[in-house]
């Protein structure tokens, strides 16, 4: 594994841990191709939404993209900040350790 991809799981700005949970920051990218983690800028993961961001439907698909790859339930994934920004963060229900948190979400290559 090569020394940046390690220091982006020891550090992993974008997870934060709450007294219940995890906040994750995210820079979203409306009206893409398809719908994924695609990187991680400004010490935030940067994610593409396929769907457009009109009543909700984006912030919607957001919080089941990162249910999804937690295998949790939809609800167990909060939207807490950023309704209508393309800077988001999301509460996660604890369940996992840091370590698996940043596994199940760190950008696909």
């Amino acid at each position: 594994m090569n020394g940046s991809v390690l220091e982006n799981r020891v550090h992993a700005e974008w997870l934060e841990p709450t007294d219940h949970g995890w906040l994750v920051h995210l820079l979203i990218r409306s009206r893409a191709a398809h719908t994924a983690i695609v990187g991680v800028h400004e010490g935030r993961l940067v994610m593409t939404v396929a769907v457009p961001p009109i009543e909700g439907r984006s912030n919607l698909m957001i919080s089941k993209t990162i249910a999804a790859r937690l295998n949790q339930a939809v609800d167990e994934v909060t939207l807490v900040s950023g309704l209508k920004s393309k800077k988001k963060t999301v509460r996660v229900a604890e369940r996992w350790t840091r370590q698996v948190m940043i596994q199940r979400l760190e950008p696909s290559v």
